[in-house]
């Protein structure tokens, strides 16, 4: 029954994607299966028929069409096509083998936490280029006993060189001027730089050693480069990330990655303010980060 009940919601989705189209023999990018240089409706239908085993997929088109490069080409890639097309997400509209390259390229939505030896910090990245978002999370003791939370969100935007507090919860909004945080010159440019954490990693095919191996209880193929004098090490899982290490030149470890979901596209709330946003203080927003509402702040 459920079996029935997703072809049934996939076809009336289908209706909804315009008309029968044909399906090109070559693909510019990831979601262009109409050789047009561009995602629309027409794309996310032929992505979506092909999901539903209506039309065959060439070779080049099977892998522009498998958009969350989950090695299938299912509806999630149509509807994810849709929303580009919809111009709810953004792309560079180029064509990636793996969510790596996605990640070196500058231009992606990333969900991962960061180990290094004075502890672990999730991190929510959208990056386009031209913007940089930034999410995490802040949890201690200290929070606990001093204030009795558990802990706080922040969002911070970059764009156009400056930066913006963001809190989606209040729908509120802070210019955020960076040097007056207290935070070093490094730290801003760390900030600043953060769409190019990623672009400085070499390509798995400058790999010194390839292996299989494990990354987090997982079955994967370990890359292994020499890398900043020490080394570096990437563990993919067919086309997904699973992780990435650094160690330093005495085989000690320096930092790791560990990566929940790389996307290809960056949904456009995050390269901008949203509008109806309520512009307001950078203490306001970090008060309601603590208490988890603006009409509540002392």
């Amino acid at each position: 029954m459920k079996k029935h009940l997703k072809t049934f919601t996939a076809l009336v989705l289908s209706l909804l994607l315009t008309c029968m189209i044909g399906l090109q023999a070559v693909a510019a990018c990831s979601g262009d299966l109409t050789g047009d240089n561009k995602i629309d409706t027409e794309d996310a239908r032929a992505i979506l028929r092909a999901a539903l085993e209506l039309d065959p997929l060439t070779a080049a088109n099977k892998t522009a069409a498998d958009m969350d490069l989950d090695g299938k080409v299912t509806t999630e890639d149509a509807r994810l096509a849709l929303r580009i097309a919809l111009e709810l997400e953004k792309t560079d509209g180029k064509l990636y083998k793996n969510e790596y390259n996605v990640l070196r390229s500058g231009f992606f939505c990333a969900d991962f936490t960061i180990k290094e030896s004075s502890g672990e910090q999730p991190l929510m990245l959208a990056v386009t280029g031209k913007t940089t978002f930034m999410r995490t999370s802040f949890a201690d003791e200290t929070l606990s006993a001093e204030f009795g939370i558990d802990g706080f969100e922040i969002s911070v935007l970059l764009k156009n060189n400056k930066a913006y507090l963001v809190d989606r919860n209040n729908r509120a909004y802070a210019p955020f001027p960076l040097e007056e945080t207290g935070m070093d010159p490094e730290e801003i440019a760390a900030m600043e730089n953060a769409k190019d954490m990623f672009a400085q990693y070499p390509a798995l095919g400058e790999a010194v050693k390839k292996e299989k191996t494990a990354f987090g209880g997982r079955s994967c193929t370990g890359y292994t480069f020499n890398y900043n004098k020490g080394t570096l090490q990437v563990f993919m899982r067919g086309k997904r990330l699973l992780g990435i290490t650094e160690y330093n030149a005495k085989g000690a470890e320096k930092k790791s990655y560990i990566f929940n979901s790389v996307s290809l596209a960056v949904p456009t709330e995050f390269t901008a303010i949203p509008a109806g946003y309520e512009k307001t203080d950078p203490m306001v927003i970090l008060l309601a980060a603590f208490f988890g509402d603006l009409s509540e702040t002392p």
